[in-house]
């Protein structure tokens, strides 16, 4: 809960020396997982994709961040059932307003994935893990690339799987 307005001091001093137009920032809501100590497990899990509730965390994410907008905000796990009218036309206003740039999809689950790709005019960009032991997304990388929808790569270092001694 203290990364945005942390990362949001570096980005304030960093623009400062190089502009505005030097970073792509992106941040996502709708999940949260809370963790009581850094070394405990127990999650805590919390879902939210209410139209009120994204378009107020978007704009906590802008303060927080020191932007004037976002680039990217991103649905973060939402399930296809979540996806509804009201929530379409208040993220195509978010974008109308300026407060957005691009919206995007952050999932790992196929039939959402499948969702997006048949529905490629509500979102800009997707979010998916793909990376060195996840290469079974490549066809979904294509076709989400084939409806002109941005892809970026989740879990890119597989999340420390491949280091000894892991810890969480």
């Amino acid at each position: 809960y203290n990364a945005e307005p942390r990362l949001g001091k570096a980005l304030h001093e960093l623009k400062k020396s190089h502009g505005c137009d030097s970073f792509i920032v992106s941040t996502k809501a709708g999940t949260t997982v809370a963790r009581s100590r850094i070394l405990r497990t127990d999650k805590q899990v919390t879902t939210n994709f209410t139209p009120d509730y994204i378009e107020q965390t978007c704009l906590k994410s802008i303060q927080n961040l020191r932007c004037d907008y976002l680039d990217i905000f991103q649905l973060h796990g939402i399930p296809v059932h979540a996806i509804s009218v009201d929530l379409i036309t208040r993220l195509q206003k978010m974008k109308q307003s300026g407060i957005c740039r691009y919206f995007g999809i952050n999932t790992h689950d196929l039939g959402t994935l499948a969702f997006v790709i048949d529905n490629p005019e509500i979102f800009d960009v997707v979010l998916l893990d793909y990376n060195a032991i996840q290469q079974d997304r490549e066809p979904v990388i294509e076709q989400l690339s084939l409806h002109g929808l941005g892809v970026l790569a989740g879990t890119a270092l597989v999340q420390g799987h491949l280091i000894d001694g892991k810890i969480g």
